[in-house]
């Protein structure tokens, strides 16, 4: 039986160098064996600190799609993963989240949802907070009021979809429009909510690329090769919409596995979805950081 003992004037490196050895077999489940050394040290640092929360942008849940030495499936049949993933995807949940905050309130206040007087910044609430309890924003809104707002977000991501290009790409790649959208949009709700599910989407990932899993369920059209890029074309289009860094390194670790070159229209794209990240962030800590009134 290993025992671990850290003497109190030892540093904290070697703190970090004797826990990570001895923890070693654990972070070959959760890493894989190319595993960078920086996702490591940001672990053990929060593991040393637990009263600061784990900020690391869910790169440890999710591994690299084909790889060896990565962690195994849960025991779920990739159906039900994938099934739970798209439940996450509600439109009104999805259009608080993915919308300005001022686009929502001048829409509340076109329809008399709110007062002239109400300071915008206090009426919302962060958009995790709903995600993680939709049943919950009647309390969070106003019974009254919240049928009126699940129409008006409901009224934006209807009018975003006649020309959003993920609805577009998979149009194009000859997806199951309704499946494939639902599905990538909850994964990037998941991912935003760090839900431990996000750590076997890779494999509903591989399993559809692959062929094995089911064909009234995420259907991909084409051969092994064309199913790979299809995939990778339509994450990136998931993670540029709603500025999900993670899901943008998923769809690149894709296109490396299929492509010899990633494409210059691919790094663009990844330009835009780190910009809209950043806008994200700052947008939802605006909604956050607010006491808000009712």
């Amino acid at each position: 039986m290993f025992s671990l003992y850290i003497y109190p004037f030892q540093s904290q490196r070697i703190k970090n160098k004797v826990f990570m050895k001895a923890c070693r077999p654990f972070f070959c489940r959760v890493f894989g064996r190319k595993t960078q050394g920086t996702a490591k040290e940001n672990v053990i640092q929060w593991m040393f600190n637990s009263d600061e929360p784990f900020t690391h942008d869910n790169t440890f849940l999710m591994h690299s799609p084909f790889s060896f030495g990565t962690a195994p499936p849960c025991g779920y049949a990739s159906q039900d993963v994938a099934r739970s993933i798209s439940l996450q995807y509600q439109k009104h949940v999805y259009a608080y989240a993915l919308f300005s905050g001022d686009a929502i309130f001048e829409r509340a206040r076109t329809r008399c949802i709110v007062d002239d007087n109400i300071d915008p910044s206090r009426f919302f609430v962060h958009p995790l907070v709903l995600a993680r309890h939709p049943e919950r924003i009647p309390s969070f809104f106003g019974a009254e009021r919240s049928p009126f707002l699940i129409e008006i977000l409901t009224d934006l991501i209807r009018a975003h979809d006649e020309e959003a290009p993920l609805v577009h790409k998979c149009r194009l790649l000859g997806m199951d429009q309704a499946k494939w959208v639902s599905f990538l949009r909850g994964l990037c709700l998941c991912v935003a909510q760090r839900l431990p599910v996000v750590s076997q989407a890779v494999f509903v990932i591989e399993d559809c690329i692959i062929g094995s899993c089911g064909s009234d369920f995420l259907p991909l059209a084409g051969d092994y090769n064309a199913r790979g890029v299809a995939v990778a074309e339509a994450i990136m289009e998931a993670a540029v919409e709603f500025g999900s860094i993670p899901l943008a390194d998923l769809s690149l670790c894709l296109y490396r596995q299929f492509l010899t070159e990633t494409p210059i229209d691919v790094m663009k794209r990844l330009s835009i979805c780190t910009t809209r990240s950043e806008r994200r962030s700052l947008e939802w800590g605006l909604r956050g950081t607010t006491k808000r009134i009712s």
